[in-house]
């Protein structure tokens, strides 16, 4: 069963465009006077936090606006990478140590939507499935294990995924 999303009225889709277009600007702006030096701050750091923050507030706006789950589960998507892009800039750690949180964020986005829509059961297993990965390479990338250990973990995981989902297909296709 699908649900058919609203068709935009003409002053929500001008609204919109509107939003998008000023966000885009801004961000171009803010990135140019940061190049010309007047933000203190590397652009060669900023440039993509900057970009993926803006890119994940358009899709937030387009898709409350316009009353879009995947939209805004996009919006969602962009944050994890835009937020790992500051930490690694501007603190100790590094991506070596953050690469968990993208492995996190389709599970961040489903979460974030099943918040907002209230509806968590379609979102239960890319929440389990990915949360449950990143915690598992987060082992790794604590150090609290090595790949020698969190590998054949991962693939003990993804093979229990894959049996739960060849069972859960015999038994629809049986009723």
């Amino acid at each position: 069963m699908s649900e058919t999303l609203p068709e935009l009225s003409s002053r929500q889709k001008t609204a919109v465009r509107v939003i998008i277009i000023a966000a885009l600007a801004l961000c171009g702006v803010a990135l140019l006077l940061t190049g010309l030096g007047v933000f203190p701050c590397g652009l060669n750091l900023i440039w993509l936090p900057s970009v993926l923050f803006t890119l994940s507030f358009c899709f937030f706006a387009a898709g409350f606006i316009g009353k879009n789950p995947v939209s805004v589960w996009f919006g969602a998507a962009f944050l994890p990478p835009a937020v790992i892009g500051v930490l690694a800039g501007y603190t100790n750690l590094g991506y070596g140590q953050l690469y968990p949180l993208y492995i996190a964020a389709p599970a961040f986005a489903s979460l974030i939507t099943g918040l907002f829509w209230l509806k968590f059961k379609p979102h239960i297993r890319a929440i389990v499935f990915f949360g449950a990965l990143a915690g598992l390479f987060s082992l790794q990338s604590s150090g609290l294990l090595g790949f020698i250990v969190v590998i054949p973990l991962v693939i003990v995981f993804v093979g229990l995924c894959a049996a739960y989902v060849a069972i859960m297909i015999r038994k629809y296709k049986n009723e």
